[in-house]
């Protein structure tokens, strides 16, 4: 069945008025529905609770994050867009966040200039740029293919409800049926991807590298930088690059940690391995693919849930029964 996603599109407006159509138009050729300030009515009522009203009708919000912080809500002392981006994530609207990578490079017009604004604006970009699908942008030219892969992306890894015609639509029991599998998903969501101790291993497992001075990563740490990379199948290769781009060492000496982490997660069932071809070097090219546990893990992380627990978990959750347990 052919479906419609809507995407909200949030930024500052004066600054962004080209960006903003540009996005519009990536998003029409990608069948999606744009929605935005653009289209709002003049009605008397409340303009965030419109707003608010307008998010939970879609199935995607994307924000543009450049030079200015925006309008300020007077009641939070925010801006409108770091209000809706707040609201988004609190409703677990999957997030697409484009930043705009040096607003050095723009007009003095398009950028804050009191202390205040700039530094609000430092603490946005900051948030915006957290545990989401983002992407970073320098020139207007290039937003249309950032939104059009970031958009297939989403819909592939985090699909919407989306809309269909009327003709086309299911019939009323199959809707039934939706609504019943959506409660059963939503109830499970209560229980934790990980438990307390596989999140407790996963912070412990701690690795050294030798070099001067030397520098430690934990598996968490690595696997909340690579899941990314792992969900689009990536290789060990690509991730000793990175790992040793990271802690600026050696990339040999990379494989050590990366080795261990493997280990660690094959053990707790987020990731499984293929070798796709055979490596023209001394190393075999491993492919790391994610487990149906690791697709969850990587889904709350885009939603930017922190749904591992990475830093800590909850202090008075329980751990999971075991099979044995009642």
């Amino acid at each position: 069945m052919e479906k419609k996603y809507t995407v909200f599109v949030s930024s500052t407006y004066k600054d962004l008025k080209v960006e903003r159509q540009i996005v519009a138009s990536a998003l029409l050729e990608a069948d999606c529905i744009p929605v935005g300030m653009e289209g709002f009515p003049a009605i008397g009522m409340d303009q965030m609770e419109y707003i608010k009203m307008m998010i939970d009708e879609c199935d995607y919000y994307l924000v543009i994050v450049a030079g200015k912080y925006g309008s300020i809500d007077k009641a939070s002392g925010k801006s409108y867009t770091e209000l809706e981006f707040d609201y988004a994530k609190s409703k677990e609207i999957p997030i697409i966040s484009i930043v705009h990578r040096d607003i050095g490079k723009l007009k003095s017009e398009d950028t804050e200039t009191t202390t205040e604004l700039k530094e609000a604006l430092k603490k946005f970009r900051n948030k915006a740029s957290t545990g989401l699908v983002r992407k970073d942008y320098i020139r207007s030219e290039e937003l249309s293919g950032i939104v059009s892969n970031s958009v297939n992306k989403s819909i592939k890894l985090l699909p919407g409800t989306g809309w269909v015609r009327g003709d086309k639509a299911a019939s009323v029991e199959m809707y039934q049926e939706l609504e019943r599998l959506r409660a059963q998903v939503k109830s499970s969501k209560s229980e934790p991807t990980l438990s307390i101790e596989e999140v407790k291993l996963l912070n412990d497992s701690i690795q050294e590298t030798k070099g001067e001075p030397p520098q430690s990563i934990s598996c968490a740490d690595f696997l909340k930088k690579n899941i990314k990379l792992i969900a689009s199948r990536g290789t060990e290769a690509s991730m000793a690059v990175i790992l040793s781009r990271r802690l600026k060492i050696d990339e040999g000496e990379a494989y050590y940690p990366l080795y261990y982490f493997r280990n660690i997660l094959i053990a707790l069932d987020l990731i499984s391995l293929a070798e796709p071809k055979p490596s023209q070097n001394i190393r075999k090219i491993q492919e790391w693919n994610l487990t149906n546990k690791g697709k969850e893990v990587f889904r709350e992380i885009t939603l930017g849930r922190e749904p591992l627990d990475l830093k800590s978990p909850e202090p008075n959750a329980s751990p999971r029964p075991t099979k044995d347990q009642p």
